[in-house]
């Protein structure tokens, strides 16, 4: 190496500071790598989404403006949060050390999005509204669990960057200066140096399991002792590696980037069905399942053995939002059957007091009262817990107040609550009136009066709305015909009970005896407030305690005709409800999900995956035999550039390991093969399980069309008895037969009777809306196991109403339907016509030998013939809904067609006038 003036090294030393310098803040920069990443993730899933016909709108791990988990900090430079101040203590002093600078970003004011609570649904009285479509809503923009699954998507998208990057060309550099001063004592004599060291080198590896690395090294050495002089010298290398066996094939070589962009695939779908799955559980509680997986070892056996998750099929307590729906109901039907109680003990009282039955009855139905409303109380409180875990599920604080929107059973309200507030309204002035002083001013008694007098807007309300039941049971009743036809003609539970409550004639009968009975009883209800309000006309011929006693006697008689109408009322919405129609049998079912279902994809992609890591595993079994080429060039004399052949080397050599230490290898082989059985095995438990489940909810979904008719037929029962009961507390006195001015008491089991009857009629209602719930659940359960369940832009579910092979015509797989696939490449179908090795035939059926028990061990048994390929099913692909289609898909609101019923009715304001003006007294 020749010596160089130092003048010419200044332009090299240079070069390498500046390139040190500049490389310095690009990678530092925090904010460059993290919106790199962002790009590079989002373009990747950009490009599997297509595959499986899905938006990407959603895909991007930044919450909602808001969201609660919005961060508002800078996400780069984080301020920390707020610590355990004696952990913290650790952090500026550990073991007498001072610690690092930790507060230099400050200190976190806000732990989650300040912003989030004015951004609630809230009405008037600034409750949140929980709703169908908010529940669904603020649960995507709120939701731990959601995020948690966006965030695995995108590291599953991260690795496969990583995997695709180990096939790009990687560039690498370095700099290294170092300033060496050595003695003379030390080195022999005195030395000065200062040593600037670049390297730079390339590296690309190939889809064949071969690797190439080329480098430039350029070294300068500065001496500043003795003559001053300074070395330069350049170094041009590069090697190529090419296994020829191990190592060398490319189901090697491309197993971990293979895996990894399937695993992607697989992601994306499981997020679109984790997606649906997740509506599913915000409305109805069913468990939603995994959604996607990040999967770290890539190509390591047994890394694909566990398949999707199945998630819940329902069965159960409905939890989510139809759950707390469920269980307001539940109290409303509680309240009312306190209501019908709380006048039942009125009355009873007032034939206490008319000497008409015994005290123990009375007592037996106050403590019935107090029963009521203890296990009110509770079903109250069970209530509070279940909303606060909603809330929580959904994100959201439990401290929240909340309105909850109970318009979607609001058919199944059988008892108006707005009736139930008028009973009690007018059983607390009955029992204000009973208890006045019988010497009391006729003024407060007139009070008294007037207050009930003031009832007539609310009484004609409650009558419009019956009348607008009554006309929703006339528009619903062609559909509950169609439906009862159905039941009787596919009779699944043939001999199991009579279907004489099923007949359409007897429908018809009953819709025409509700009619004559809603007639009957707006008269009379009317005609026991005419007798109420005669009383004024004659008040000042009264004693004010006589006047007191028929006032009491005429809202007794008022009070007994408005529960006879609101039980009227119930029968009327009992028999209005119109379940949709589910249409397909479980064979059909499994066949729809046999193409759509996108975790069974995942599954068949899963046993490959296995499948594919016994040909790695196998692989690793054989000899080592690499071509190996490198070379190096270096420079000579003053050119630092100037490379030439003379000092120059080219090597070419073949290496060759024999496969003599394979044990490991071996029992990673051995591994691979019971691995893929495992899989295999698998697979088909998780077939079988979803024909199981599809199964259940099919029959779940029948059982309870018959078992929600056997309801509405024990409600009619139920309100029966409860009619029957009153009639008997509403029938006047008879006399004694020889007893001057005795009358006949009420029987010994009169009380007992009346509460059993209202207590059957609070049960069969509870039963009533326990079906209805859980059909509902099913529904939406068996759309989604069919892999047919549709949303819309904003996570909600597109009802298909009746679920049958005509409704499905817009979806793939229905059966005897061939969609083609759209994915590049053979469909799945041309698989089942790959013909046999070269050298063997496919077995007949008559040959398949492979199916009987072997005597010896298989692989001794050469002559064995091998099975025939498996065929597997075409995966295609579900189509999106379009506008059209969910526009045609959304059920009809009722709420305007009652709203207009109620104008109507609300025109003519007049009570029927009575046919004969009745006595004030009965």
């Amino acid at each position: 190496m020749k010596m160089i003036r130092r003048d010419v090294s200044i332009p090299f030393l240079l070069i390498g500071c500046l390139g040190c310098l500049c490389s310095l803040p690009v990678g530092c920069n925090r904010a460059h790598y993290r919106k790199q990443a962002d790009e590079e993730v989002y373009h990747t899933i950009s490009t599997h989404a297509p595959l499986i016909q899905v938006p990407l709108q959603e895909y991007s791990i930044q919450p909602f403006p808001a969201s609660r988990n919005l961060d508002v900090y800078k996400q780069d430079f984080p301020p920390m949060p707020q610590d355990d101040p004696l952990s913290n203590r650790y952090m500026h002093y550990v073991d007498h050390k001072k610690g690092y600078d930790w507060g230099k970003f400050g200190n976190r004011q806000f732990r989650e999005n300040p912003a989030w609570p004015s951004l609630l649904p809230r009405n008037n009285d600034g409750e949140v509204v929980l709703s169908e479509d908010s529940s669904v809503k603020l649960a995507r923009v709120n939701s731990r669990d959601y995020q948690l699954e966006l965030e695995d998507l995108y590291l599953s998208a991260l690795d496969v960057t990583f995997e695709r990057f180990q096939f790009d060309v990687m560039y690498f550099g370095t700099h290294d200066t170092t300033f060496d001063v050595q003695g003379r004592e030390f080195a022999g004599q005195t030395q000065s140096l200062l040593r600037l060291d670049d390297d730079f080198q390339v590296s690309k590896r190939f889809a064949t399991g071969g690797q190439f690395v080329a480098g430039l090294a350029n070294s300068i050495v500065w001496q500043f002792s003795g003559d001053d002089m300074y070395f330069a010298s350049s170094l041009l290398d590069f090697t190529l590696i090419q296994p020829l066996l191990r190592e060398g094939s490319r189901a090697v070589a491309l197993e971990r980037l293979t895996f990894a962009e399937r695993a992607l695939l697989a992601n994306v779908r499981q997020m679109e069905r984790f997606r649906r799955a997740f509506t599913v559980e915000v409305l109805t509680g069913v468990n939603a399942g995994a959604g996607p997986v990040r999967s770290g070892n890539f190509g390591q056996i047994g890394s694909v053995t566990n398949l999707p998750n199945l998630g819940s099929t329902g069965a159960g307590q409905a939890g989510g939002f139809y759950g707390l729906l469920q269980q307001l109901q539940t109290i409303r039907n509680q309240e009312a059957n306190l209501a019908a109680v709380r006048d039942s003990l009125i009355q009873l009282e007032a034939a206490y007091d008319a000497g008409r039955i015994d005290l123990f009855q009375v007592d037996q139905t106050r403590q019935a009262l107090y029963r009521a409303q203890s296990q009110l109380l509770t079903s109250q409180t069970r209530y509070q817990d279940a909303q606060d875990d909603f809330l929580i599920f959904l994100g959201l604080p439990p401290c929240l107040d909340v309105n909850l929107d109970e318009s979607l059973i609001e058919p199944l309200n059988l008892l108006d609550p707005q009736f139930t507030e008028l009973r009690d309204e007018l059983a607390l002035v009955i029992g204000e009136s009973r208890e006045l002083d019988p010497e009391s001013d006729r003024t407060v008694i007139m009070e008294k009066f007037n207050t009930v007098a003031d009832y007539q807007d609310q009484i004609l309300d409650q009558m419009a709305t019956v009348r607008t039941d009554l006309q929703q049971l006339l528009r619903n009743a062609p559909q509950r015909r169609r439906n009862l036809e159905s039941l009787t003609k596919n009779n699944t539970f043939a001999g199991s009970f009579e279907l004489t409550e099923f007949s359409p004639d007897t429908f018809d009968q009953r819709v025409e005896t509700l009619q004559q009975a809603y007639q009957e009883l707006e008269l009379k209800v009317a005609q026991s407030y005419y007798d109420l309000l005669s009383l004024e006309e004659v008040a000042e011929t009264l004693e004010p305690n006589e006047f007191r006693l028929r006032m009491v006697n005429a809202m007794v008689f008022l009070a007994s005709d408005l529960l006879d109408l609101a039980l009227l009322q119930a029968e009327i919405r009992v028999d209005a409800v119109v379940l949709p129609s589910v249409n397909l049998t479980d064979e059909q079912a499994f066949e729809i999900a046999s193409v759509n279902r996108r975790d069974w994809m995942n599954a068949r992609a899963a046993v490959v995956d296995s499948w594919r890591l016994i040909e790695v595993a196998g692989n690793a079994l054989e000899a080592d035999l690499d071509i190996v080429v490198d070379g190096q060039l270096g420079t000579l004399g003053d050119n630092v550039l100037g490379f030439r052949g003379e000092n120059g080397r080219l090597r070419m050599s073949l290496q060759f390991d024999a496969p003599l230490t394979r044990l490991g290898e071996r029992n990673n082989y051995r591994e691979s093969q019971i691995a893929y059985q495992r899989t295999r095995r698998a697979y088909m438990e998780f077939v079988d399980s979803i024909s199981g489940n599809l199964r259940s909810v099919i029959r779940r979904l029948d059982r309870n069309r018959y078992d929600f008719e056997l309801r509405r037929s024990a409600i009619r029962v139920a309100i029966s008895q409860v009619v029957l009961a009153s009639l008997r507390l509403n029938q006047p006195p008879k006399p004694v037969a020889g007893q001057s001015g005795g009358q006949q008491q009420f029987g010994a089991t009169t009380a007992r009777d009346l509460l059993s009857a209202l207590s059957d009629l609070l049960d069969a209602q509870n039963d009533f809306l326990g079906v209805w719930i859980d059909y509902q659940v099913q529904r939406m359960v068996l759309d989604r196991d069919m892999g047919t369940m549709q949303l819309d832009p904003y996570g909600q579910w597109i009802d298909p109403g009746t679920i049958d092979l005509e409704n499905l015509n817009g979806i793939p797989g229905k059966p005897g339907k061939k969609t083609p696939s759209k994915s590049s490449g053979p469909a799945m179908d041309d698989f089942e016509e790959i013909p046999a090795p070269p050298g063997k035939e496919v077995p007949k059926e008559a040959d398949l030998e492979w199916l009987r028990p072997l005597e010896g061990p298989r692989l001794l048994d050469k002559n064995l013939p091998e099975p025939p390929l498996p065929g597997a099913p075409a995966i295609q692909l579900v189509s999106q809904v379009t506008e059209d289609q969910q526009a045609e898909n959304e059920p009809t609101s009722e709420k305007s067609d009652k709203q207009e019923g109620k104008q109507k009715n609300k025109q003519n304001r007049k009570l029927p006038e009575p046919a004969v003006r009745p006595a004030p007294l009965r």
